[in-house]
């Protein structure tokens, strides 16, 4: 397999206060701010949150890419993330992240080898082998009653 280099581009740009605008190559813009812990207003995604959900959602398309690959009948997957951020050496840092998924699967007899699909996700999303913070998952598998 050929190996590539992809890129990724975004905007960002200030408004006004501790507020801004990201956008992606689509130019859907989404707002965000400081957290209000920082002095940002409340209502908004902070950094913090958008890089929490940066690695969830790297976890999910790796793995929903992986099933649809192997023929695998998700149900649903839904997650919740929790960033854990501490002062360490005089500065903070997201040194946690837990990921939460829910996932339910059409076919029992599938359930093993998505664990390990999701397990496989969890260690090679690209997003997540990027980071240093602990990347620690919690998954809840359950097979679908229709």
């Amino acid at each position: 397999m050929e190996r590539k280099t992809f890129r990724y581009f975004v905007s960002v740009d200030w408004e006004k206060g501790k507020q801004g605008f990201f956008s992606g190559i689509n130019n859907e813009k989404f707002a965000f701010s400081c957290p209000p812990e920082f002095g940002g207003p409340e209502g908004f995604m902070s950094p913090e949150e958008i890089f929490v959900a940066s690695i969830a959602t790297c976890v999910m398309a790796t793995f929903i890419n992986v099933c649809s690959r192997n023929k695998i009948g998700i149900a649903s997957y839904n997650s919740k993330a929790e960033g854990v951020m501490e002062h360490i050496e005089g500065n903070y840092r997201i040194t946690k992240i837990f990921l939460r998924p829910q996932i339910i699967i059409k076919d029992p007899e599938q359930k093993e080898e998505c664990e390990r699909i999701l397990e496989d996700a969890h260690q090679t999303c690209p997003v997540g082998k990027s980071v240093v913070s602990q990347i620690i998952l919690e998954p809840e598998l359950s097979v679908s009653k229709a």
